[in-house]
């Protein structure tokens, strides 16, 4: 018995205190927030690593319709009805580029495309890089080329079956889950990649053509409430214009003989303010301009104003 006393005795049990399990709850919910954060970090940048992907392969678009219409398209930027030196600079722009890349199309009196009731002053600067890429819209509202009777590039499809059945191949082949025409003009615009088509803000594609524009920043802009109206509880997109040059004498263009693509970044706003926000040194962006992604630098431009070889 004094035997089996002393083993009872001697034999301890060993168990977790309530303070080293509060310990080992602390260190792997520490874990899991370093896993978790470090997994949402690597989704964003997969997410612009694509964006940045197909950007690139938009501006390749845009070079294949240089080097075979003569010229970067226009962008519709400039509203139709504004006038300088008595001249409507909208059509003006718009028939000068015609006249190059369609020497031959025999259109109405402006030279102004028509069809669905709708002319080319309808476009904005995210339907024109849909349009100039990739031709006129099908019945679904997919892009499907230019006719190639030469005096009658913009026929639609169907439109005359003896002239348009032959037609260019798209010089982008667009996603068709990702075109949405917002304001139903018959244009569809083209969204990034896990944005949401029709709701989140497009690509947008604007044209340095320093020629006809004084002031680029001036009328260079798109804005998603100046063309659709939105309920006071919908959240904005900002104002999309082209970056100037930062240390430039004047006011110039990044990519002056160019153009700029941008995507309103994951955040899904371009920015606020007025005025002209330069590259790289970031003078004048708002906070949403810090993550937008753009045709001229591979990264956000938050990344390029830290980037050393761009700001020595």
């Amino acid at each position: 018995m004094r035997a089996q006393s002393r083993l009872v005795a001697g034999t301890t049990r060993r168990g977790f205190t309530l303070v080293e399990l509060l310990v080992v709850i602390i260190i792997i919910a520490l874990l899991a927030g370093l896993v978790t954060a470090g997994l949402a970090a690597a989704m964003r940048r997969a997410k612009r690593a694509r964006i940045t992907l197909e950007i690139s392969q938009l501006s390749v678009a845009l070079q294949k319709y240089k080097d075979q219409y003569g010229e970067f398209p226009p962008d519709f930027s400039v509203p139709w009805n504004t006038t300088m030196d008595g001249v409507s600079y909208g059509p003006r722009v718009v028939v000068r580029h015609l006249r190059k890349a369609f020497p031959r199309y025999t259109g109405n009196a402006n030279g102004i495309v028509n069809f669905q009731g709708n002319g080319v002053g309808a476009l904005d600067p995210a339907e024109a890089l849909v349009f100039w890429l990739g031709g006129l819209p099908d019945a679904q509202g997919v892009p499907s080329g230019f006719c190639k009777v030469p005096a009658q590039p913009f026929l639609l499809p169907g439109q005359n079956t003896n002239q348009s059945t032959s037609r260019t191949l798209p010089l982008f082949e667009f996603e068709e889950t990702r075109l949405a025409d917002r304001d139903n003009d018959g244009w569809p615009e083209y969204y990034p990649p896990g944005f949401v088509p029709g709701q989140d803000p497009p690509y947008v594609y604007f044209a340095a053509w320093p020629a006809f524009y004084n002031d680029p920043h001036q009328h260079h802009r798109y804005h998603d409430a100046a063309r659709y109206p939105r309920g006071s509880g919908a959240p904005s997109w900002g104002v999309a214009r082209p970056y100037a040059l930062a240390g430039s004498s004047g006011l110039r263009w990044v990519e002056p003989r160019g153009f700029q693509i941008i995507c309103a970044g994951l955040d899904r706003h371009f920015g606020t303010g007025n005025g002209p926000k330069f590259f790289p040194s970031g003078a004048n962006y708002s906070p949403e301009d810090w993550d937008n992604l753009t045709s001229f630098y591979e990264g956000t431009l938050e990344d390029a104003s830290q980037d050393s070889t761009l700001n020595p």
